[in-house]
């Protein structure tokens, strides 16, 4: 999560890059990093978001997880979907949704 939560307040930084470059679909990587999250004119980017609660599930055999994220940026807090995928002896996310 941390890449992410660095690429939603704009962090284009060599540590969030790699960070996605290890977790993500290097197609989603892509899209994350190719424009800056979309702000409302005269509004500052909020804060980097802190994980409140994580919950999801496997499928059978585990060779997918569904994961629902709760972020707070230090207002109201969002609820983000993760969809992850069994690559070798790790997990990569594939689709980020909201």
């Amino acid at each position: 999560m941390r890449g992410f939560l660095a690429i939603d307040v704009g962090d284009r930084g060599p540590e969030a890059r790699r960070a996605l470059a290890e977790h993500a679909e290097p197609q989603l990587a892509r899209f994350l990093l190719a424009d800056r999250p979309r702000l409302p004119p005269g509004t500052d980017a909020p804060p980097r978001g802190e994980v409140l609660a994580l919950e999801g599930e496997f499928d059978k055999p585990p060779s997918a997880y569904r994961a629902r994220v709760v972020v707070d940026h230090g207002g109201e807090p969002t609820e983000l979907g993760l969809e992850l995928r069994k690559r070798g002896r790790g997990w990569t996310v594939v689709e980020v949704t909201e």
